[in-house]
């Protein structure tokens, strides 16, 4: 028969309004007997504190020992800009931003300098620092802004992917990147009900067709 219940689904901001709107919705609509409560947390949640029972999370610093995990991907971070501001962006000494903004949002990178690992095998690292940065709590305006040529933006490759194919965005430093993040998403080990196992399970399986141009 139809599976209810309560379910608490906790996810990174981003993914939740980039990725996982389409599937939210499929999953509502298919399983109206389940009371949905979906909590956007860009910080790493302690799921016994919050009582969570389906938690995604990407970034290296993702904890896997509290959830029974479903899936592991991979992503790929990226900065990226407007095309005009990527021609004329200066770059001073060791890789100093001058003439850019970063436009920071949720837990996303350092607040210092990044480090950007060299695609090309056996050149070095680049430390990046930019000289002024300015912090946006949502990632879709964000992005916007990258899009009109305010500045450039840190997110998950995804996220951009359709700007990326029309050259509406370009990555800055294009011989110059970050290393995967893994996206986790599963069951909290203290709250493996029925509901819970299928509401990671349909999320799951959206995710991993939004995913699958990339791979």
């Amino acid at each position: 028969g139809p599976i209810t219940g309560e379910v608490v689904f906790t996810a990174p901001r981003e993914v939740l309004q980039l990725w996982l709107v389409e599937g939210l919705r499929d999953l509502m609509i298919a399983h109206p007997g389940i009371n949905l409560s979906i909590l956007a947390a860009d910080q790493i949640l302690d799921p016994r504190r919050q009582r969570l029972d389906v938690i995604l999370r990407v970034g290296p610093a993702a904890r896997n020992d509290d959830i029974d995990c479903l899936t592991e991907v991979p992503v790929q971070p990226v900065l990226v800009c407007h095309p005009d501001l990527a021609a004329r962006m200066g770059v001073e000494g060791e890789g100093l931003i001058t003439s850019a903004e970063l436009l920071r949002f949720g837990a996303f990178g350092p607040a210092g300098p990044m480090t950007l690992r060299a695609r090309a095998a056996g050149e070095p690292e680049r430390e990046v620092e930019f000289a002024r940065q300015t912090v946006i709590t949502d990632v879709a305006l964000a992005i916007a802004l990258a899009r009109a040529g305010v500045g450039v933006v840190g997110c998950l490759e995804p996220s951009v992917r359709d700007d990326l194919a029309r050259g509406r965005l370009v990555e800055a430093f294009p011989g110059f990147g970050f290393s995967t993040v893994p996206m986790r998403i599963g069951v909290s080990k203290g709250h493996q009900t029925p509901a819970a196992l299928l509401v990671a399970t349909e999320l799951a399986r959206s995710l991993t067709d939004f995913l699958a141009p990339a791979r």
